[in-house]
């Protein structure tokens, strides 16, 4: 296909050759000189070589403002693999297209532009001369056109026309002309409208114009024009001038770069949106995404950052921020069969009960920790201290409990926002059989806490009914994020009247002086483990005494329990992330689907950052239309400011902060 290439620089005016690429020249180049002797291609030899003089002489163009400029992916992963692995991993025709790429830039006019490519070809340029020498490439060198492929837009139109449904899984229906490679492919023109090029294996998709038609790549696509159709990659990045015009542009698990962007129907990032400029209405969704100038109207999604100098809301042109959770396939409208649901609702639900197996664990490995700590308190301790244990082991068991139940409402949580972000049904994961022990029969049990728990197992009970709606499991996760908030509060309340039971006990200087010679970062456990052998050795005394207690006995047998308990579910929990893992990487490179590990850390929460006009949409999850239908406290209106704000998502709610500038 490099015939294509000459004879598209052939039919160009003299005055377009400094346009064209250094690449491209390079394998003109390389092409005339193994024709040349050829007595029928004579007459392209000597036109080719006259255009290929003119290029080295033309004053280089000027630079073009777009973020598609990256067309030479042949040459740069020629000179990559030299560097990587040496010149001999090159063909002779590779060889021989870089050794024209060398004695090309001997006789350019201002070579400074290209003193990066020459500097990298510079160490291996006498073994580019020696290998070349008493070499001649094939005629036309066709190996190359398994490599890189040369098409016009003529190509295209003739190419087989095809109906077609799906384009990577997407409900894209169209009937045109469909353009396969399987090589690195440059188009020298636009992609027309309705018609679809199709780049398939590891080969990269360059258009040197617009794309109005549609655009499937693997890897990396780069556009030097601008998008008004379809650009879908699956693993690369996309880079453009601008989209605009109802376009769709899809990096499942890349990102896309442009100058600017203006109504498209749909931009989606799995990685980052990057717009230098402004954008102006339009559909936008990334997990990060920063805006240069600024962004009038329309509806950014993001699940980590959005950032821009300023969000208009400007009459009808309204703009709404949705700070997700979790981005999915389904936002993009892949079409999931039976396997992809089936390998997500698997996801899913690792995902969950690897995190409950982790909380369980360190739930059991603290109970081991104030055990131990009671212990240590009461071996060490006097009359007064053991009267005032009693108490503050009381006030632990409170703390314990009240921990069991958060970590039951963070599970709860957990599956409602599972819910809304795969936008289906979904009943919860009954995991309590998996927890420790909420009650236990033999110690007194506050009256609140049994109904906080009870009023847990309701929530869970209404999540886990048939047919919930989007409304109505947003309802259910606001009122389990209320509960939580209200047993949090009771946990830091008893939080402080324990820290207020410890210092109340004054007699412990044997104990306080054991901890603080163990070592400022030592845990109790570890000191009652380190001391307990020594002091087991001893026959007679006080401490012996104590130590063969009833209370010491059930005590080391509860942390002997607790840590048994700490390091079983740390293993389950191991091994069901690794589970997790192995699900997540067959959707990511079969179906180009990621589903993140740890979307609940809500110190990594979405934000929105930048000058906000008033009136802007602040949305949790859009689970209606219509704004006055969301659920109360999913939707906040942004306010007059002159500052810089940045708004946060945390866990079910919003709030914002002046930013400095």
């Amino acid at each position: 296909m490099l015939e294509r290439l000459v004879e598209y620089v052939l039919e160009q005016p003299e005055n377009f050759c400094a346009q064209l690429l250094l690449q491209d020249m390079a394998l003109c180049q390389a092409w005339l000189e193994s024709c040349d002797g050829d007595g029928e291609e004579a007459g392209r030899v000597k036109a080719l070589r006259d255009r290929v003089v003119c290029w080295q002489q033309a004053e280089p163009a000027a630079v073009e403002s777009t973020a598609g400029r990256r067309q030479q992916m042949f040459l740069r992963e020629a000179v990559s693999r030299i560097q990587r692995k040496g010149l001999d991993a090159l063909s002779n025709s590779e060889v021989f297209f870089l050794h024209a790429v060398d004695r090309l830039l001997t006789q350019v006019v201002n070579p400074e532009r290209f003193a990066r490519v020459e500097r990298l070809l510079r160490r291996s340029r006498d073994r580019l001369i020696q290998r070349c020498e008493g070499i001649r490439p094939t005629p036309h060198l066709p190996d190359l056109s398994g490599l890189i492929q040369y098409v016009t837009e003529a190509d295209i139109l003739q190419a087989p026309v095809r109906d077609t449904r799906l384009l990577a899984g997407i409900e894209l229906p169209c009937r045109g002309p469909v353009l396969s490679a399987s090589c690195h492919l440059r188009v020298l023109g636009d992609v027309p409208e309705r018609s679809t090029v199709v780049v398939e294996g590891a080969g990269h998709c360059c258009v040197d114009g617009y794309v109005m038609g549609r655009v499937l790549s693997k890897r990396q696509c780069e556009i030097r024009g601008n998008i008004s159709g379809v650009a879908v990659v699956l693993h690369g990045d996309i880079r453009a001038r601008s989209i605009i015009n109802n376009a769709q542009v899809i990096a499942k698990m890349g990102s896309v770069y442009c100058q600017s962007a203006q109504g498209p129907k749909l931009v989606f990032a799995g990685r980052r949106l990057s717009i230098a400029g402004d954008t102006m209405l339009g559909n936008y969704i990334a997990r990060k995404m920063d805006v240069g100038n600024d962004v009038r109207g329309g509806r950014i999604q993001v699940s980590e950052l959005v950032q821009a100098k300023h969000f208009r809301h400007l009459g009808a042109n309204t703009l709404s921020v949705v700070l997700r959770r979790e981005l999915n396939c389904e936002d993009f409208g892949e079409v999931t069969g039976a396997e992809l649901k089936k390998l997500l609702s698997r996801a899913y639900r690792l995902r969950s009960v690897a995190h409950h197996f982790e909380a369980v664990g360190n739930l059991a490995q603290n109970e081991a920790e104030r055990s131990a700590q009671s212990v240590l308190m009461y071996v060490f301790g006097s009359g007064e201290a053991h009267r005032k244990l009693g108490s503050l082991m009381r006030c632990q068991r409170r703390i314990e409990i009240l921990n069991r139940i958060e970590n039951n409402l963070r599970d709860l949580l957990e599956t409602a926002r599972d819910g809304l972000t795969r936008r289906e049904t979904s009943t919860a994961p009954d995991l309590q059989s998996e927890s420790l022990a909420l009650f236990d029969d033999s110690d007194p049990v506050d009256d609140d806490l049994r109904k906080e728990h009870e009023d847990a197992v309701k929530l869970r009970e209404r999540l886990r009914a048939r047919g919930l709606d989007r409304k109505q499991r947003t309802l259910i996760m606001q009122q389990t994020a209320a509960k939580l908030e209200h047993v949090e509060e009771e946990k830091r309340a008893a939080l402080v009247e324990l820290e207020r039971k410890e210092k109340s006990i004054q007699t412990l200087e044997p104990y306080e002086k054991l901890v603080e010679s163990s070592g400022k970062g030592a845990s109790k456990l570890e000191v009652l483990q380190r001391v307990l052998p020594t002091l087991q050795q001893q026959t007679e005394g006080p401490i012996a005494s104590r130590l063969k207690s009833g209370f010491v006995t059930m005590e080391l047998r509860k942390i002997s329990q607790r840590v048994r308990y700490a390091e079983d579910y740390r293993k389950r929990a191991e091994d069901t992330l690794h589970e997790f893992r192995t699900v997540t990487d067959r959707l990511g490179e079969d179906f180009q689907v990621e589903v993140l590990e740890r979307p609940e850390d809500e110190s990594l929460g979405a934000r929105a950052i930048g000058h906000f006009d008033e009136g802007v949409s602040i949305y949790l999850e859009v689970v209606t239309e219509d704004p006055s239908e969301q659920p109360p406290g999913t939707v906040f209106k942004t306010e007059v400011d002159d500052g810089v704000r940045c708004y946060i998502r945390e866990r079910d709610h919003v709030r914002f902060h002046r930013r400095r500038e």
